[in-house]
C-alpha cells in the first residue's frame, strides 16, 4: 500500500500538495495547507508565505545560510560542491541536474 492510497482512508489525515499546484496557484494552495495545519490562513500570512518561498527568494537563502535541516542530514562533505537544493524552479528540473544523478 502507497501512501497515495491512504488519503482515501479517513483514517488518516493527510493533505497533498503537488509542486505544480505551488506554482500555478500559490496563494491558493498554501491557504488550503495553511488551514489544514491548524496554521494561519488569513490573506497577510499566506501572501507572506508565498513571498518567503519564492523561488528567487529561497535561492538568496540558501546561498546566504545554506539549508539547516537539509545540512543537518546531508553534510556538505557528502555531497558535490555544486549541489544546490533549489536548483532551475521547473516542474521536472531535477532531472537535467548532474548533482542529482545516482
Amino acid at each position: 500500500m502507497s501512501y497515495i492510497d491512504l488519503q482515501e482512508n479517513p483514517q488518516y489525515d493527510i493533505h497533498f500538495v503537488r509542486y505544480e499546484d505551488l506554482l500555478s496557484d500559490p496563494v491558493a494552495t498554501v491557504s488550503k495547507l495553511a488551514a489544514w495545519a491548524g496554521l494561519p490562513s488569513g490573506p497577510a500570512a499566506v501572501e507572506w508565505a508565498v513571498a518567503q518561498s519564492d523561488f528567487v527568494n529561497m535561492q538568496k537563502m540558501e546561498a546566504r545560510h545554506g539549508l539547516k535541516l537539509f545540512d543537518k542530514e546531508y553534510s556538505k562533505d557528502t555531497r558535490a560542491e555544486e549541489f544546490r537544493l533549489i536548483r532551475k524552479g521547473q516542474v521536472g528540473g531535477w532531472r537535467d541536474d548532474p548533482a542529482c544523478s545516482g
